[in-house]
């Protein structure tokens, strides 16, 4: 009897910018504008590059590396970036705080993507856009020969600046209410690609903590994805309900993200486990 055929697929080959040869494509990026849909999850404890790989095996489109609330290093967060950009998994680094060194190093390093959490103003997200984007757009400080060029240079520097402020996805989390009071200013910033809610803190600045299902919480998100299609901006959520995420699916939502490398783990060696208890009971 043969063996099942495998339903693995192979990732697809790391691709390049027709402006610039060394600054790669964000295929995230590039789905949510041919109009498609995106899945992923958090990384926040485990540490080692296979990690990435198992999550890319698992489907997933992207992966936020957790640097808010995850004990993750400068060289972790370069190594995770640059073999999940290798491997087809575009990573996003979420940053602790509205510092330019912690946006810089994890751009250099490899990373895709930014998102920052707890923004509270337009001011604050202007701030955000100017530290992720190279100049006209922005003041980030240029550097080639780094990880987010594949450690290349040798290619003209205005070309290459120009690719990477347009593969580069910023991410703006709502998540307190102040930013959803500020939400359409917000949402028509130029550079902004995407404004994901957290419904955590978002619950949490709303008073209501953990009542998703909340008149509030149902107003301000409502309030964000509407500012969001109005704006061409992606509408995103991270909660790990799947029938309320089925729900916002069903208000546009086109970027999706639940649980974590920590839930995935614990769920499955408690699924493991019980199952190896109940051989006992038969």
């Amino acid at each position: 009897m043969s063996a099942p055929a495998s339903s693995f697929a192979a990732p697809p080959a790391l691709s390049y910018t027709a402006e610039c040869p060394i600054i790669a494509v964000n295929r995230l990026k590039a789905t949510l504008k041919a109009g498609g849909t995106a899945c992923g999850t958090m990384l926040a404890e485990f540490r080692n590059a296979s990690t990435v790989q198992m999550l890319q095996n698992a489907g997933f489109d992207f992966v936020f590396i957790d640097n808010e609330h995850g004990p993750l290093t400068n060289e972790t967060i370069a190594d995770l970036s640059r073999f999940a950009k290798t491997i087809g998994l575009t990573p996003i680094v979420r940053v602790p705080d509205h510092q330019y060194t912690y946006v810089s190093q994890s751009l250099d390093a490899g990373a895709q993507g930014i998102m920052f959490p707890r923004v509270y103003s337009l001011a604050e997200a202007k701030k955000c856009v100017d530290m992720t984007l190279y100049p006209p757009q922005g003041l980030r400080g240029n550097a080639l020969n780094r990880g987010h060029t594949t450690f290349q240079g040798g290619v003209d520097l205005v070309s290459a600046m120009k690719a990477h402020n347009e593969q580069t996805f910023i991410i703006i989390q709502a998540e307190t209410k102040e930013c959803v009071e500020d939400i359409e200013a917000i949402a028509a910033l130029p550079g902004v690609d995407c404004i994901l809610v957290g419904p955590n803190d978002l619950s949490i600045s709303l008073g209501v903590p953990g009542q998703y299902n909340h008149e509030l919480m149902q107003k301000a998100i409502n309030r964000v994805f509407k500012a969001c299609k109005d704006n061409n901006k992606i509408a995103a959520l991270h909660i790990n309900d799947m029938a309320l995420m089925k729900f916002w699916v069903g208000k546009g939502v086109r970027l999706v993200s639940t649980q974590s490398d920590i839930e995935c783990f614990v769920k499955g060696a408690t699924l493991a486990a019980q199952a190896l208890k109940d051989t006992f009971k038969q």
